[in-house]
């Protein structure tokens, strides 16, 4: 037998470290990964003398490995069983299983590895010499004796009664007692439990030699834990056991260890389980603190900052005006402090989220110094600024908090800069085919700062001295704030300065292009003409207001009077009203009564608060099928994912409190676009610059909508609801059709209203869809003219109930063939069955959806069957087009269902529609 170990793990680290154990124990190494793997090597090599196998195997564990040698294969050779399991009972099994011994992968396995690798070893000498022994025992029982007295192996030879009859060397020295003594006692003397002569006999009767594990008693009264295996001999004539001690107490006591170990382990992992989870919710109670606190400082800052704007725009005399100033400008400090607190913290949670907006960087420059320049005129310095022309100026990315971090170190520069001028100046890093790294810089004559004291600029919390401190004051983290967000934005931030000489901060930032064109080169000064400011071209008055003129139905939701009052005073300076209710039930019985434009909501509220009140408008809002009612949250909190909270909740936008006319002006032109009364350019557009086209359509709806109009009327006074739906979506159809968006809306929401049954809403803006008809019809007659054409072959059925739509589609389609018309989805079946009874056929059939005796999809549907009664399929019967104005999924589905070849929805665009004939191959 070779002195070969094959090693079976599948940890390969684990393996090259068994390994090198081994060869330091004198043998030659081979390893596999797998049991299939071990068994091809056993099949293909000599048989190695020691196999460590793992127990723990892919595919077939060390159990069913050892189980697949049949009695028929040469079988396994010695092993040691490996594993990172301390289970006992695994112990037990592999050693009856004829494992010589059993190692647990742990702190001390590899230190054990060494001594069990020898000691098996040892055991294979010896059960190889005991073996060539008993072979020579048949010519010479002196021979056997030889081995038996000097083997380094415990042996005993046990009677069937259990007697020892005879003791090795190595049996005396381990157990402390004479050869003689050994030889006189029973082998259950020995034992603690005295258990081992009844076992060794049932497996010499069974035949069974496996190893058995048992607890020996020394001479000196100490404890060995051994494992014996036995074998029947024959000796002087007599049938005895042959059996081999071999010492595992080191093992088990290095299992015990292993166990405690594993025990401690878990009882760590448990401890750190509870600390997270403690952790978890004192982080939880934290953000709850914070947002409370945020709520509660920004409600009255609300009220402090929004009063006094209204107060300073009244008639004060000075002493007043100068108290009011006050009053305004602390709170303005205050409500900074708050922000750049709640910015920290969202940076520090990991929850502060940059937008990515469209953006033009040479507009942003140019408010932001009008802004500040108010405040550097204040101390008598000049505020200029210049952008080199490679600079791009549409970018896409945060405008806000590139402000932010403007103002920040703009503010700085004015605050410490006791005379002279600051420098704003804009300068490409680098850029390519997406991107561009843009360096801004803020250069002033200030006090500087010395060299030593760089590294506290950017740590929050710090400011330069104490002295500092407390001249200028400051949280200190307007700069820790400016140096996280720079670095968000992909750039980082820096400072040159000298003490007493002024300062240069700078900061890079990254943005994504909007386009390849440079901005061209930008100077500004202080001596230039002043631009207004954003907020001043509000406050100008309302006639400036984008608003001006447009009638909007706006829901102010807020329990507080004061917050009702600074609200209400905005939306005036911006030419707008506002109804007011109390809580959450009066909003929602409003918006039942009442088609709002839009909602401004607070989140603090008595009864339900924003988030339920929200929820309970989205389903009222599926109950009346109306659209999706855009819903601003207006809260003084400001924490990480707060917005993102009302977002989720179902609201579109949110405002923070104390609120700003300027905000709120964004964010309600944002949600509230102005509709034009005549998009001329999208009517073009859609019809392809057909002039004709788009002359005569606008004269047949011109002419056919003052009787639309007047059905109408006369359906509301009748309370005919199915009627005033249809003539409603007539009308929002056709005025969609005529680039009408405003009236289109309008009658939009009437067919919505009409659906839910309620006519009440319709009675009110009745008038002003007259009004929206007639500024229409004015529109129209100011911009259009006149022009003639003609066509090419191609059979057509145009069903459409409206007049207006019917034209257009006419218009269109003379070019390309003769058409028939249809006024609802009866006569379109009435018609395609004549032409198939006379064996003829349309080539295109234009299907609305929306038509009285018979609906579209009810008539696609028989025109189907009619066809494949006739044996015409669908590919290759007449091409259906639904041309309707009920865009919807459901819509569409349902007319695919039923087979229709393209689903086209109003308002009708000339380019679409041809480019959908020639899809079909009807035209070229």
């Amino acid at each position: 037998m070779s002195r070969t170990v094959l090693v079976v793990e599948d940890d390969p680290g684990l393996a090259e470290l068994i390994g090198e154990k081994a060869e330091d124990c004198g043998f030659k190494v081979a390893s596999v990964c797998s049991a299939e793997e071990a068994i091809a090597w056993l099949n293909k090599n000599d048989r190695p003398r020691l196999m460590i196998l793992d127990f723990s195997l892919p595919g077939m564990n060390a159990r069913d490995f050892i189980s697949s040698f049949s009695e028929n294969k040469p079988g396994l050779p010695p092993f040691i069983i490996s594993t990172g399991q301390g289970d006992e009972r695994i112990a037990v099994e592999m050693m009856k299983l004829g494992a010589l011994d059993y190692i647990v992968k742990g702190g001390h396995f590899l230190e054990l590895l060494p001594e069990a690798i020898r000691k098996v070893d040892r055991h294979i000498e010896n059960e190889l010499q005991r073996k060539l022994a008993e072979e020579k025992l048949r010519e010479s029982e002196e021979s056997y004796r030889n081995q038996f007295e000097n083997n380094s192996s415990v042996m005993l030879l046990v009677d069937s009664s259990g007697r020892i009859t005879d003791a090795n060397a190595a049996a005396a020295s381990f157990y402390g007692h004479s050869r003689d003594k050994l030889a006189n006692m029973s082998i259950n003397e020995l034992d603690e439990t005295a258990k081992s002569g009844s076992q060794l006999m049932q497996k010499w009767v069974s035949g069974k030699g496996q190893a058995v594990e048992f607890t020996h008693c020394l001479a000196d009264g100490s404890k060995r834990n051994v494992v014996i295996s036995a074998s029947k001999i024959k000796f002087k004539g007599q049938m005895l056991l042959h059996t081999i001690i071999q010492d595992i107490t080191a093992r088990k006591q290095a299992e015990k260890a292993l166990i405690e170990t594993n025990r401690r382990l878990e009882e760590a992992t448990m401890t750190a389980t509870q600390m997270t989870l403690q952790a978890k919710m004192a982080s939880r109670a934290k953000s709850e603190f914070l947002a409370n606190m945020s709520h509660e400082i920004r409600t009255p800052l609300n009220g402090i900052i929004g009063i006094t704007g209204l107060l300073l725009e009244t008639e004060l005399n000075d002493e007043q005006q100068h108290f009011v100033n006050i009053i305004n400008s602390s709170g303005e400090s205050l409500l900074g402090l708050v922000d750049e607190i709640l910015d920290f913290s969202k940076i520090e949670a990991g929850k502060l989220l940059l937008e990515a907006i469209d953006m033009n960087l040479q507009s942003l420059i140019k408010e932001f110094v009008a802004i500040m320049k108010v405040r550097a005129q204040q101390k008598g310095l000049e505020l200029n600024y210049s952008i080199s022309p490679d600079v791009p100026a549409n970018l896409h990315g945060d405008p806000a908090r590139l402000r932010q971090i403007l103002n920040n170190l703009v503010g700085n520069s004015i605050k410490f800069t006791p005379s002279g001028h600051i420098d704003i100046k804009l300068s490409l890093v680098n850029r390519n085919s997406k991107k561009a790294l843009i360096k801004f810089e803020v250069i002033d004559t200030g006090i500087g700062i010395p060299a030593h004291k760089f590294d506290l600029l950017f740590k929050k919390f710090s400011q330069v001295d104490a002295s500092t401190t407390r001249k200028h004051g400051g949280s200190g983290l307007g700069l820790a704030i400016s140096k996280q967000l720079a670095e968000m934005m992909g750039g980082e931030i820096g400072v040159e300065s000298e003490d007493g000489k002024g300062s240069k901060f700078w900061f890079t930032a990254s943005f994504i292009l909007q386009s390849e064109i440079p901005a061209p080169a930008d100077v500004g000064s202080d001596n230039q003409k002043s631009e207004k400011l954003p907020e001043q071209d509000i406050a100008a008055g309302a006639k400036t207001s984008k608003f001006f003129n447009r009638s909007l139905r706006i829901l102010l939701a807020e329990d507080c009077a004061t917050n009702q009052q600074v609200a209400l005073s905005i939306l005036k300076k911006l030419n707008l009203q506002a109804d007011i209710v109390k809580c959450g039930e009066e909003a929602i019985k409003a918006i039942e009564k009442t088609a709002y434009d839009l909602i401004l909501l607070d989140i603090q509220m008595p009864g339900i608060d924003g988030f339920e009140t929200t929820s309970r408008i989205r389903k009222l809002e599926e109950t009346l099928h109306r659209g999706a009612l855009p819903i601003i949250a207006m809260t003084a909190h400001s924490l990480p994912g707060y917005r993102e909270k009302c977002i989720k909740a179902g609201m579109n936008d949110y405002i923070s409190k104390p609120i700003s006319i300027k905000t709120v002006a964004e964010i309600l032109e944002k949600w509230l676009p102005e509709t034009p009364v005549f998009d001329e350019s999208d009517l073009m557009e859609r019809m392809m610059n057909d002039e004709t086209l788009v002359y005569s359509l606008a004269n047949a709806f011109l002419s056919d909508a003052p009787d639309q109009l007047k059905g109408l009327k006369t359906a509301l006074a009748d309370n005919k609801i199915d009627l005033v739906e249809r003539l409603s979506h007539r009308l929002a159809g056709a005025s969609g059709n005529i680039g009408g968006k405003e009236m289109s809306a309008i009658a939009y929401c009437f067919e919505k209203s009409a659906q839910a049954g309620n006519l009440t809403l319709i009675r009110e803006r009745l008038p002003e869809l007259e009004s929206g008809f007639e500024k229409l019809k004015f529109e129209i007659r100011e911009k259009l003219g006149k022009h003639p054409k003609g066509g090419q072959e191609m059979k057509t059925l145009i069903v459409e109930d409206d007049f207006t739509s019917r034209l257009l589609l006419q218009e269109i389609l003379k070019n390309y063939g003769p058409f028939h018309i249809a006024v609802n989805g009866q006569e379109a079946v009435s018609a395609v069955r004549a032409a198939l009874e006379a064996n003829e056929q349309y080539d295109l059939i234009c299907l609305d959806i929306m038509m009285p005796e018979m609906d579209g999809h009810e008539a696609l549907k028989q025109i189907r069957n009619m066809e494949q009664a006739k044996g015409i399929y669908s590919q290759n019967g007449a091409k259906i087009m639904m041309v309707t104005a009920l865009g919807d999924m459901k819509n569409a589905t349902t007319a695919f269902y039923n087979l229709c070849d393209v689903f086209l929805p109003k308002p009708i665009r000339k380019a679409k529609l041809v480019e959908e004939l020639r899809k079909l191959q009807l035209i070229e």
